[in-house]
């Protein structure tokens, strides 16, 4: 027997996902030749149907004989995983630390505040999220653990991985879609700019919001996924956090893509110490 597989079929874009069918479909009457592919069904139907709308569904029944759903995952199980590849990858000193801020993180989801809030079981979609989330995390956090707010650290990581073309707008386009605004701490901090149409409602579009719907095409990001990406940004860009160390203050704001301090800047640790001897 010769068995071939095929992985994230839906991966592909329309045309290619086609050819793909096609050569299934012209190569399947082998003899003891079997195919076993791997596809999101939503996905290839709809591929099928901007190519052929008539019996779209009919032509995938003929291509393939036995079909089996995958079943649910739990998403805490992603969670669980994450967890458990920090624990062995990060020195023992940030590991409780750490672990505990993730679970404290996902937790505020319930706690009724809607400043800061992440669920990363929502990002991570299969266990290569995890895996990439957990190297990522390992290797970064280590140069500035006390020097970021990790809630809004690992945001920006979920969407550096997940959308590197939004991260990259953010981070080289700032000015563009941030603006700053002056908080009660008398600290100034980054939200997200809307777009000034001469009109006064608080429901005006942000710019960057409406240039992922105008160009998502070109920066490979789903149609349907923007409004998670607007809010996940504006969770982290808000304008207020509970934290002195957030990215969205604006003397904090490169160290998070830098991935590192600044030369000048004064560190957080350091500056803690120095103030609790002072005080001694």
């Amino acid at each position: 027997k010769m068995i071939i597989f095929i992985d994230d079929l839906h991966r592909l874009d329309k045309e290619e996902i086609i050819e793909v069918i096609r050569l299934i479909r012209n190569t399947a009457n082998f003899y003891n030749t079997f195919f076993i592919v791997a596809y999101d069904k939503n996905y290839l139907s709809n591929a099928l149907i901007q190519h052929n709308p008539y019996n779209y569904e009919q032509f995938l029944e003929k291509i393939f004989q036995l079909e089996i759903t995958l079943p649910y995952v739990n998403p805490n199980i992603y969670r669980r995983k994450l967890v458990e590849k920090l624990k062995m990858s990060i020195p023992e000193t940030l590991d409780k630390s750490l672990i505990d801020e993730i679970y404290k993180t996902i937790e505020d989801e319930f706690s009724g505040f809607k400043i800061n809030k992440i669920n990363v079981n929502n990002w991570l979609g299969n266990f290569r999220d995890v895996t990439r989330l957990a190297n990522t995390l390992s290797l970064n956090i280590i140069k500035l653990w006390g020097e970021v707010y990790f809630s809004d650290f690992i945001k920006l990581e979920l969407l550096r991985l997940k959308y590197p073309s939004v991260y990259n707008l953010i981070f080289k386009e700032t000015n563009k879609y941030l603006q700053l605004i002056d908080t009660n701490n008398k600290k100034q901090s980054y939200i997200l700019r809307k777009i000034d149409d001469g009109k006064q409602f608080d429901s005006k579009p942000f710019i960057l919001e409406q240039y992922l719907i105008d160009n998502h095409k070109g920066l490979s990001i789903p149609e349907n996924e923007i409004n998670n990406i607007i809010e996940l940004i504006k969770g982290i860009f808000s304008g207020y956090s509970k934290s002195n160390l957030s990215v969205s203050y604006s003397g904090n704001f490169y160290r998070y893509f830098a991935y590192k301090l600044l030369e000048g800047n004064l560190s957080e640790i350091e500056f803690s110490n120095a103030r609790a001897l002072e005080q001694e």
